[in-house]
């Protein structure tokens, strides 16, 4: 009788041993879990606009950074993370320099203009920096 009492306890210990761990398990994935079943929604990224006297180009490379974190290859759409207001230092290869591993267009940059924009691309997966002004 004490050896049924003693195994009946092992087993419910057991059972809520693993209960935990599948709620656990649940409220961990419980945001891609909720994705998977209504449908991915991303979320919205603001613009930030940031006034400096100028941008050094590591300070562009942060921010050409940053958005790429922020969208990344699996945003779909365009969308402009920065506007750099006020006069970039650095040609478009200084700023290659400090960016490896992310696909960046300086076909609309020139330095002698005084706003920068850095958007995603969804197009060609790839950040784009646009000079205007």
């Amino acid at each position: 009788m004490k050896g049924l009492a003693l195994e009946t306890v092992v087993k419910v210990i057991i059972l809520m041993v693993v209960a935990l761990v599948v709620i656990n398990l649940i409220l961990y994935f419980s945001d891609t879990i909720r994705d998977l079943l209504t449908g991915y929604k991303q979320k919205p990224i603001k613009t930030q606009t940031i006034k400096a006297p100028a941008f050094t180009a590591s300070q562009i490379a942060t921010y050409i950074k940053s958005c790429w974190e922020k969208t990344g290859r699996n945003y779909e759409k365009e969308v402009i993370c920065y506007i750099l207001e006020g006069k970039p230092l650095a040609e478009a290869s200084e700023i290659k320099k400090y960016l490896s591993g992310i696909r960046v267009n300086f076909f609309k940059y020139d330095p002698n203009k005084n706003v920068t924009l850095i958007k995603f691309s969804p197009t060609f997966d790839d950040i784009e920096v646009e000079s205007l002004g």
